[in-house]
């Protein structure tokens, strides 16, 4: 039975409903991760192709260049609901020639997620002038063994995006993936892109901010989740570690324990955040550690200063180091101050 309304209803007793916007009822329901963009660990701007919020990575076709940056709400505006602390930039400075590539766009683990079922994507957007953006979504059946072709779908082949902020929304059927063979190696995905092709040979600047994608046939209002627990959800794919100025002006970041295993090396354990895979680990130079001995703090000449990688634990391989150590003694490993660490379990 359907109750129609244009008002409030209003009920005594219990109201028993297996969904709410033919969706469920409550937990999460934004399947993107930083889609309010707050958090940027790797850089708040970049000039190139890449990560600059956690999770999208941005393009540019050929010949063009961009800035995509971080930019600030000013506090209490309501043009974009709930308060948003910051947006995505994407100002395209040099215009691109073809009609490649060109987007911003971020992952969701499993090709899986959501398929065969109806979706609703939400998001708001505005740009310098009348631009026109496309919305695709692509399923990654991911690698190993024999997986399915990559299956590409425009949910929105061409939507007009103004010169104020707006909330748009679509509603789709995310494909099957009935009859499809997913890789071996447990990496497939789904992509979401906001693409410019449309844009060929201009320049422009798009603003992006508040993106879910959720089940059911209604846009519901942005989830809010505090910065700890998207940094948390980001941390899965990438984490990078800095080296902090204590107020002594010593370098504060303990990463492990370990043994002068000679007097030029250094075995310790180093512990973190889970990761979606074993991660690629690398640091801003082969001085980013040092290790302390009896007495003594010996800096590294390594770039190369891990091994035995899993998904959370690694093990700190440092030789050599600009002098020796004791072999046999007890150390600490500790980040040398500003420098940095970063573990990348990207697909």
């Amino acid at each position: 039975q359907t109750i129609t309304s244009t008002g409030n209803i209003t009920t005594s007793g219990t109201l028993n409903t297996p969904s709410i916007n033919g969706s469920h009822i409550g937990g999460r329901r934004n399947v993107v991760i930083n889609g309010g963009f707050q958090c940027w660990q790797r850089a708040t701007s970049i000039t190139s192709s890449g990560f600059s919020a956690d999770r999208w990575r941005s393009t540019t076709g050929s010949g063009g260049a961009m800035t995509v940056s971080r930019q600030a709400f000013t506090a209490g505006q309501t043009d974009v609901p709930n308060n948003p602390k910051y947006f995505f930039r994407h100002a395209q400075t040099t215009a691109f020639t073809n009609t490649g590539y060109n987007s911003d766009r971020t992952r969701i683990e499993d090709v899986r997620t959501l398929s065969g079922q109806t979706c609703t994507l939400s998001w708001y957007m505005k740009a310098d002038a009348s631009r026109t953006v496309r919305v695709n979504i692509t399923q990654d059946f991911g690698s190993g063994g024999s997986p399915s072709a990559d299956v590409e779908t425009a949910i929105v082949s061409s939507q007009a995006i103004t010169t104020s902020w707006a909330e748009y929304t679509v509603t789709f059927t995310m494909p099957s993936i009935s009859g499809k063979t997913i890789g071996t190696n447990e990496d497939s995905f789904i992509e979401l892109g906001f693409d410019y092709r449309a844009e060929v040979n201009n320049t422009f600047t798009i603003d992006i901010a508040n993106v879910q994608l959720e089940s059911g046939s209604q846009a519901t209002p942005f989830e809010v989740r505090t910065f700890g627990e998207e940094l948390q959800l980001c941390k899965r794919y990438f984490e990078r570690i800095t080296g902090q100025y204590g107020t002594d002006g010593t370098s504060g970041f303990v990463l492990g324990g370990g043994i002068w295993y000679s007097t030029t090396q250094v075995l310790a354990n180093f512990q973190y955040d889970t990761k979606r895979a074993s991660p690629t680990i690398s640091q801003s130079q082969s001085g980013a550690m040092k290790a302390y001995g009896n007495g003594y703090a010996r800096t590294a000449n390594d770039s190369t200063a891990f091994d035995q990688i899993a998904e959370n634990n690694a093990r700190i391989n440092i030789s050599p180091f600009t002098s020796t150590g004791t072999a046999g003694y007890g150390t600490l490993v500790q980040m040398v101050a500003n420098e940095t660490i970063d573990l990348d379990a990207e697909f």
